[in-house]
């Protein structure tokens, strides 16, 4: 493996001789103890390498020789060293203007797979890091434009992208993301991934999955967007979620979503667990550490969904 001299040559502009002798060190990477030790060192933020490659490859034209190998390194870093590396990058909007650069260029599929590298990085990013003017239209079709090819690990990164886009956006009209949703061929794949998320996720990741829903569900627009038989898995976990999350934020978004899914029309011809629902909404009532404003929220959905959870309508 390549010997990593000291945190001060990390620090500076790496020569293209020294970062393709990283990349191929990373490349042919064996798991042992001797290389995990290795990639630990060379990850951490004390050591100053991620951070420095991050800030080359922003300063670099996107034709550049370098930009793709360094942009390589931090992918593979970031498998390796997950946790160390995003906490490093989350926040650098710099970086996320450059990754959304490359995603929106017309050369998506280009033989160095910089878009694909991209993806997975920026899936990694906090959504305040987004640059709200760089999200357009053009970088959202990209987005869902991934959600067909055949790596798990490039539709997971789209998938969760639009999902941060549409938390950072937060707004219903002009977010390309639900526009897309009516009109993108590939948007059935987005909401499958969805549902997949809000059972398997957790933390913000999880609560900004179930905004998304929340969204799709409230846009006009979009309210037809999931079929009837991914309403109701949604609602099974949306009820297992409201019984047994302590996260007050997850479970008021949770009953933000019911309340538009019942208040759909479709939801009167099977009312699907609707029993399970009222109980579990009025558990929420009950719930000592509930702020007053979001239990004034449940009160209301409760009160304009009762008498169809009921059976009165």
């Amino acid at each position: 493996m390549t010997e990593t001299k000291s945190s001060s040559t990390s620090s500076s502009v790496m020569a293209q001789q020294n970062v393709m002798e990283l990349l191929k060190s990373l490349e042919v990477a064996q798991p042992q103890d001797e290389v995990f030790l290795w990639l630990e060192t060379i990850s951490s933020q004390e050591f100053g390498l991620v951070k420095a490659i991050a800030k080359q490859f922003v300063s670099l034209d996107n034709k550049s020789a370098l930009a793709s190998p360094l942009l390589r390194i931090l992918q593979y870093l970031s498998e390796y060293e997950t946790t160390t590396v995003t906490d490093q990058l989350k926040d650098m909007s710099e970086l996320s203007s450059a990754l959304i650069d490359i995603i929106a260029a017309d050369s998506k599929a280009d033989v160095d797979g910089l878009g694909e590298s991209a993806v997975i990085l920026l899936q990694a990013m906090e959504p305040s890091s987004l640059p709200i003017a760089k999200l357009s239209e053009l970088f959202v079709a990209k987005l869902f434009d991934m959600l067909d090819v055949q790596k798990d690990e490039i539709y997971v990164a789209a998938v969760q992208c639009l999902v941060a886009v549409n938390f950072r956006l937060d707004r219903l009209t002009a977010n390309p993301v639900l526009d897309l949703c009516c009109a993108h061929p590939n948007a059935r794949y987005f909401g499958e991934a969805l549902l997949s998320l809000v059972n398997r996720g957790e933390g913000d990741k999880l609560y900004h999955s179930v905004k998304c829903i929340c969204d799709i569900l409230e846009h006009r627009a979009t309210r037809d967007f999931f079929y009837t038989n991914d309403l109701k898995v949604f609602i099974d976990i949306a009820v297992r979620c409201l019984i047994g999350a302590s996260d007050v934020k997850l479970r008021v978004q949770y009953v933000k979503a019911l309340g538009h899914v019942i208040a759909d029309g479709e939801y009167k011809t099977h009312k699907h667990r609707a029993q399970d629902i009222l109980d579990a909404l009025e558990l929420q009532l009950d719930d000592a550490n509930m702020e007053q404003a979001d239990q004034q929220v449940i009160e209301k959905i409760l009160v304009d969904c009762l008498s169809t959870l009921e059976g009165k309508e």
